[in-house]
């Protein structure tokens, strides 16, 4: 497998060339992906392409669609009779079906956090400026502003790093000055 993303609903159709262990010779490729959370485990067992001599995978989308989205850790091998090597593994995530979700939230766990907390910062400044109140025995004291603000900025830089690396990895230039604006209250 040389991607990191399925989409649950589309076709899978890749072929993969393990040059010590060819179809032609009896071997048969198969993979599992395992949920790094909890579900069902995917099982893949590959066919031979006659013409390439290379193990081939081929998925309809009826069957993908059952495909849990989610990350999952993957792990392949080779089999023949009275014989079995571990090939490779990886990670994988399954993307929802974009023709049955009804709502996907792609924000990072820190993007979440950072419009939750702009949220009370926001709410803060509309006048819930009360910092500490005690009624009898019952108390309750609020975050200052300087310790939402500080973690305000955390996340921010958090967002910046993560975006930066997702240019990367789609092979789009990552700016300095990204970050570093980002880092500004």
């Amino acid at each position: 497998m040389n991607f990191n993303k399925i989409i649950a609903g589309d076709t899978l159709d890749f072929s993969t060339n393990v040059v010590s262990y060819p179809p032609s010779a009896g071997w048969t490729l198969k993979y599992s992906l395992v949920p790094r959370i909890a579900g069902a485990v995917i099982l893949i067992t590959t066919a031979a392409d006659l013409a390439t001599d290379f193990h081939r995978a081929q998925i309809a989308p009826s069957v993908t669609a059952a495909y849990a989205p989610m990350d999952y850790s993957w792990s392949s091998w080779v089999e023949k009779t009275g014989a079995r090597y571990t090939v490779n593994s990886g990670s994988i995530t399954v993307a929802p079906n974009p023709a049955t979700v009804l709502l996907v939230d792609n924000r990072s766990v820190a993007q979440k956090n950072l419009d939750v907390l702009e949220a009370a910062i926001a709410a803060r400044i509309s006048g819930d400026l009360v910092l500490k109140y005690q009624i009898g025995s019952r108390s309750l004291e609020k975050e200052s502003m300087n310790s939402l603000l500080a973690l305000r900025a955390q996340l921010r830089a958090q967002i910046a790093a993560e975006a930066a690396k997702a240019n990367l990895n789609s092979g789009k230039n990552s700016s300095r000055f990204t970050a570093i604006a980002w880092n500004n209250p």
